[in-house]
């Protein structure tokens, strides 16, 4: 069968993996990753990720869903203590101006938006990457992405590097590497991470 068309199928299906994360304060945790076919036939893409510091212990929740262009839809992320108790909750909704970004900190709520012109591209191709297009080494992609924290809109060039063999485990698997701006990111042929490293938090796939 011909690998594009492997790749296709694959994108028409849920994939999880775990990865431990490494804080350059000495925080770790173990991070799950899910991404599913989204509503609006993009991605809907999930990570919970479990930190202990010291004696602390605090869970993150990220979520994020794009259209079939792939383009930002929503984006929340909710931060809880060790007893699940919702410390802050982050939700961006976007329309054609740009977003609108929800903030709240205890019994604190902040609404305020970030606009961009229309002429900007939101779309990442790299989403599609490795599943419905077969990218040349040294690809390039710039697009403007919106970050919840700090909040606002960056722009942010990704590079597709080429492929190299790594072992997770027992097993030996083609990765995928990636330049996005001035992290570094190995994807599997689902998309899905092998490792990423950005601003000295490292995520690294742990073996099933």
């Amino acid at each position: 069968m011909n690998p594009l068309l492997l790749l296709i199928a694959a994108g028409n299906q849920s994939h999880q993996v775990e990865l431990r994360v490494t804080y350059p304060d000495g925080k770790t945790g173990v991070a799950r990753t899910t991404r599913k076919p989204g509503p609006e036939g993009g991605w809907v893409t999930m990570m919970a990720i479990e930190l202990e510091s010291g004696s602390k212990k605090i869970k993150v929740r990220a979520e994020s869903i794009t259209n079939a262009k792939f383009e930002p839809v929503r984006k929340t992320m909710e931060t809880l203590d060790a007893k699940g108790k919702r410390i802050g909750y982050l939700v961006a909704d976007f329309g054609p101006a740009g977003a609108q970004l929800v903030t709240e900190i205890g019994a604190k709520r902040d609404v305020k938006r970030y606009d961009l012109e229309e002429k900007w591209p939101r779309k990442d191709p790299t989403m599609a990457w490795f599943l419905t297009q077969l990218p040349k080494p040294g690809t390039k992609s710039t697009f403007m992405s919106f970050e919840l924290s700090p909040p606002g809109w960056v722009q942010r060039s990704a590079i597709y590097v080429g492929t190299k063999t790594v072992r997770i485990g027992n097993q030996t698997i083609r990765a995928y590497d990636l330049q996005l701006d001035e992290d570094s990111v190995l994807l599997d042929q689902y998309g899905m991470p092998i490792r990423l490293e950005s601003k000295g938090v490292i995520f690294q796939r742990l073996s099933r």
